[in-house]
């Protein structure tokens, strides 16, 4: 089992491939659900992948200080 600090230091160091690899799974499974017969089911989830993209956008941005 991986212990805590060492995972937040290997999230912290690959956090965005991370992200993109999780947003690229939600829109490609997103995709193939709006073209299947089920398109009335993912629709009515498109609210829920809004969301995990507007959580994901707030995750993945730069913190800066205000110092030189």
């Amino acid at each position: 089992m991986i212990s805590a600090p060492l995972f937040q230091e290997y999230f912290q160091r690959y956090k965005t491939y991370f992200l993109i690899t999780l947003l690229v799974i939600f829109y490609g499974v997103g995709l193939v659900g709006l073209n299947s017969d089920s398109r009335e089911y993912f629709l009515t989830l498109s609210f829920f992948n809004l969301a995990l993209s507007f959580f994901i956008l707030l995750l993945a941005r730069v913190q800066h200080n205000a110092k030189f």
